[in-house]
Parts: C-alpha cells; sequence; structure tokens
C-alpha cells in the first residue's frame, strides 16, 4: 500500500483506492 502518490509505481496504485 502506498501513502504518497509520488511514483508512476504508487500513483498507479493510488488509482486502484
Amino acid at each position: 500500500m502506498c501513502l504518497y502518490c509520488l511514483t508512476l509505481y504508487c500513483i498507479g496504485q493510488c488509482l486502484e483506492m
């Protein structure tokens, strides 16, 4: 789980949340 959307990898996870 990513708390910060600062990287492409994190953004991908945040979009699902």
